[in-house]
């Protein structure tokens, strides 16, 4: 069993989907996919404990940080 940690996001609605919106600094390096994929409920089969929806189609995520282009506010 692995030790539960905290990070800042925002959830964010749009019609009938929810996305998760994460800044880069605040995902992990290591073990990244796992505290992604907790975020959701997984591994739950239908991930409905967690942030996401019924199916995995329904569990959107965006990492958003500073972008390497002038041009670009973020990536």
């Amino acid at each position: 069993m692995s030790d539960q940690q905290s990070l800042e996001c925002a959830i964010v609605r749009g019609g009938t989907s929810k996305g998760v919106f994460i800044r880069e600094d605040e995902v992990p390096d290591e073990n990244r996919d796992e505290a992604i994929l907790s975020l959701f409920g997984s591994p739950d089969d239908r991930q409905i404990d967690g942030l996401g929806g019924a199916t995995s189609t329904t569990s959107k995520l965006m990492i958003v940080g500073p972008s390497e282009e002038a041009d670009v506010d973020v990536e």
